[in-house]
């Protein structure tokens, strides 16, 4: 059937030319990419401090110090929401204005698969930490001499809490949102996209304080995130869920409930020399599973 010339469906597409497609992302080029890792590397960093500036402005420090109170507790997870809210707000602007993008970039559906991954890579993290406590006992590593036990049940249970917090709250969450979720899709999703945000995802983690003694400590450190920052980019690609990422990095900052029945300290330098070392044998793991068809692979 023709279409007149002066019909509506011919006067809404010009003769000779091809139906308008969707915007690109914006600053596709190389600055572009150098200004998506830094405002990943930057921007949550800023918001982290602001808020704990806020908390000296108003002298709330000593309720967020180490000494955990029933307030303080209340207030740090506060403040953690506060912080996931500012980081999906901000990862809603970058998807949506600078890449153009509709928001399932972020792969966040949270559905039976991604529940599966997200539990099933925090068990795995669990089962690393009893591997090695293990290890570190074969190795002569001595066990700490604290003893829950005498702790009153009410300060077990806020310290518990405040781990699961600062653990999904305050640093899994919201960094894998940035750095796989939003960062590595932005990037296109390949292997080098992969490799840059485990890179500069782990020098971030520089200045990070987990027991170092000098420089040498602080570069062993860097085994730990560059080892799950791996995994969670094998993770996310095999799942296409982000969930799976977000278990990864929750299960790496909650080692210490095994820490609590085995004693065996997992902040020295070489239990992180060997923690990176397991991380990297899980993505391996995952992606030999997932390459031969065993792990079915997200489409």
């Amino acid at each position: 059937m023709s279409v007149p010339v002066n019909s509506p469906v011919s006067m809404s597409v010009p003769l000779g030319s091809a139906a308008p497609s969707a915007p690109g992302p914006r600053l596709p080029g190389w600055g572009g990419k150098v200004l998506r890792v830094a405002i990943a590397f930057i921007v949550p960093l800023a918001i982290d401090f602001v808020l704990l500036s806020l908390i000296f402005l108003f002298g709330a420090n000593d309720l967020v110090g180490d000494s955990l109170t029933p307030v303080g507790v209340v207030i740090k997870v506060v403040i953690s929401v506060t912080v996931i809210a500012l980081n999906l707000g901000l990862a809603w602007l970058l998807v949506t204005r600078l890449d153009r993008r509709p928001l399932s970039d972020l792969r966040l559906r949270f559905d039976r698969r991604a529940l599966i991954w997200f539990l099933a890579m925090i068990a795995t993290a669990l089962l690393m930490a009893v591997i090695m406590e293990v290890v570190l006992g074969f190795l002569g590593y001595e066990p700490s001499t604290e003893n829950y036990s005498s702790v009153p049940v009410s300060a077990v249970i806020l310290y518990v809490i405040d781990r699961i917090r600062a653990a999904f709250l305050q640093q899994g969450f919201p960094e894998e949102l940035v750095w796989r979720g939003w960062l590595f899709t932005s990037l296109g999703g390949t292997r080098a996209a992969g490799i840059v945000s485990v890179v500069f995802f782990t020098l971030m983690h520089l200045g990070s304080s987990g027991g170092q003694q000098n420089w040498i400590d602080h570069l062993i450190y860097l085994a730990w995130p560059f080892g799950f920052a791996v995994a969670a980019v094998v993770a996310l690609w095999a799942s296409g869920s982000t969930w799976a990422a977000v278990g990864v990095h929750v299960g790496a900052h909650m080692m210490w409930i095994v820490e609590m029945f085995m004693h065996v300290s997992l902040e020295q330098p070489v239990a992180r020399l060997l923690e990176g070392a397991l991380w990297l044998v899980v993505a391996a793991v995952i992606w030999l599973l997932a390459r031969r068809g065993i792990l079915r692979k997200a489409p």
